[in-house]
């Protein structure tokens, strides 16, 4: 497993860092610390904040590669994501790049749509990712839970918490969908081997093939937004999954509220995890 930590701003962000390179810790994973520039004139402060970045990795047993860029931010992180056959990139949540950015994507959701892997975007409390939070979209999921296995499945231990969240919503089901399902329990939609639970129980055997997990299916009913943001809330996870879904433009990420709102809205760092090559 490779991991990419990438800072796209000086000064360096400690805090992406210091989470960062605990997740390398914890995954065993080999690292490259990016930091990305956007003029020339910052490449000496960029090289001293990179030897500084080596020394705290050093100091936890880490011999990180370095690599500082010039370009745009999103454009060279994908790149060096590209290049390197990155299964993992940890970025910051960055701010709009220009007067109109309120209009365009930021660089850290244009990164979040374009990567090639996984993109753990680090915000909020920065705990080690012991409870998780991984939210069910149906057989959507169970195209990208592989993907999440084979890039990120590291941060998955034996510690690990990880609870399945489907949301039924009225105003989205399909006319198949009998009335008891719109208020039925995880347990009874697996139990009645409905579509839903199917999917539930799929993705349970999956995650438990990889390791010795506590792995719990949840329902909630409503609205599928509120109730994702509510039960993360409420539940006090570390970190939330999600897949990433349609052709992988950061238009058509941004079109989805789903991804966008937990994205925009979530207080703790969310892992977005894309759809198998081949299937963009």
């Amino acid at each position: 497993m490779h991991i990419v930590i990438a800072n796209v701003q000086l000064p360096a962000d400690e805090a992406l860092l210091h989470y960062g390179l605990r997740v390398v810790a914890a995954t065993g994973a080999s690292c490259s610390l990016l930091q990305v520039i956007a003029r020339p004139e910052e490449r000496a402060s960029a090289r001293d904040a990179l030897q500084a970045q080596r020394q705290q990795a050093q100091a936890l047993g880490l011999q990180p590669n370095l690599q500082l860029s010039l370009g745009g931010a999103a454009e060279q992180v994908v790149h060096f994501a590209h290049e390197n056959a990155a299964d993992l990139v940890v970025i910051a949540p960055s701010k709009p790049e220009a007067f109109f950015g309120q209009l365009l994507a930021t660089p850290s959701e244009r990164v979040l749509a374009n990567a090639p892997c996984a993109v753990l975007l680090a915000r909020g409390a920065l705990r080690p990712p012991r409870r998780i939070l991984l939210l069910h979209s149906g057989p959507q999921t169970l195209r990208t839970l592989p993907v999440f296995l084979q890039q990120a499945g590291g941060l998955l231990t034996a510690e690990s918490e990880v609870t399945l969240l489907h949301v039924m919503s009225q105003m989205g089901a399909s006319y198949q969908v009998s009335g008891w399902e719109l208020a039925a329990s995880a347990e009874q939609l697996i139990e009645q081997g409905s579509e839903e639970g199917q999917w539930l129980q799929a993705a349970r055997v999956a995650l438990l093939a990889q390791a010795p997990l506590n792995v719990v299916p949840k329902v909630r009913h409503g609205l599928v937004v509120d109730e994702i943001l509510a039960e993360a809330h409420e539940g006090e996870y570390d970190l939330i999954v999600l897949g990433r879904h349609g052709s992988g433009s950061w238009q058509d990420f941004l079109i989805d509220n789903v991804a966008k709102a937990v994205t925009h809205q979530a207080r703790v760092p969310v892992l977005v995890v894309p759809l198998p090559v081949g299937e963009r």
